[in-house]
């Protein structure tokens, strides 16, 4: 089982490699709301190890302010249970469990399932909707950040190339010729296909010639073409 997401999202059950199913998206829905309520995450770390351990065996603190109510804690506290088997929203009738919690008595799931419902909040599409931090935050946390690499012989030895070198190298891999492409490439557009020749084209005169020339029909055309018997070499005499 691999270990993919956003750490401070990761279920337990994915961390230790068991196995897992859509439990753990219960559990993210915990992590969630706790942010939601209390500007901040349930398990904290200042590197991806020490989040790990956090969320294998840390306790949840529940500030006293803001204030929330207690239905609203006991729910978060059901989603974040390391037992899967203990965690609502589990098992065969782990759904119909919780929509029958306290803290969710006043949704309408019917309304829900039907999907008219109206969002509650609708965020502004011509600005940024998020915290800059957490994406900070989440890059502290990577196993192998990326850091400034100290410079090799090698760099030293391009940056110390002449412009002259540097053309002569770009020549030897052919990226003359890959700019020359790139700048005479042009899409070719099938509307505006034309029929080239390389026929002359007849002169206007000869075309008006033509115009004035009387229909031939198809079975008079081997007369037009092949000069009578008599005149052929070959045709049998009389």
């Amino acid at each position: 089982m691999s270990v993919a997401g956003s750490m401070a999202y990761i279920a337990p059950e994915i961390l230790q490699k068991q196995g897992y199913t859509f439990s753990i998206d219960w559990w993210s829905l915990g992590v969630l709301l706790y942010e939601l309520l209390y500007g901040k995450r349930p398990f904290r770390g200042k590197s991806s190890e020490a989040l790990q351990r956090a969320i294998l065996a840390d306790p949840i603190q529940f500030p006293p302010t803001p204030h929330v109510s207690a239905d609203a804690i006991d729910f978060i506290q059901r989603l974040l249970t390391r037992d899967v088997t203990q965690r609502i929203g589990v098992e065969d009738s782990g759904f119909e469990r919780l929509k029958r919690h306290p803290w969710l008595k006043d949704t309408d799931w019917d309304l829900l399932d039907s999907k008219t419902t109206s969002a509650p909040f609708i965020p502004d599409g011509t600005r940024s909707n998020f915290d800059p931090t957490h994406e900070l935050e989440e890059v502290l946390l990577e196993d192998k950040p990326l850091k400034a690499k100290k410079k090799t012989a090698h760099c030293q030895q391009k940056k110390s190339m002449s412009n002259e070198e540097l053309a002569a190298m770009a020549l030897g891999h052919g990226y003359a010729e890959k700019v020359r492409l790139e700048q005479k490439f042009s899409l070719y557009d099938y509307t505006k296909s034309e029929c080239h020749s390389s026929l002359p084209r007849p002169s206007s005169a000869y075309a008006d010639t033509l115009k004035n020339e009387p229909k031939v029909k198809p079975d008079e055309y081997l007369h037009i073409i092949l000069p009578p018997c008599s005149q052929a070499v070959g045709c049998p005499s009389g």
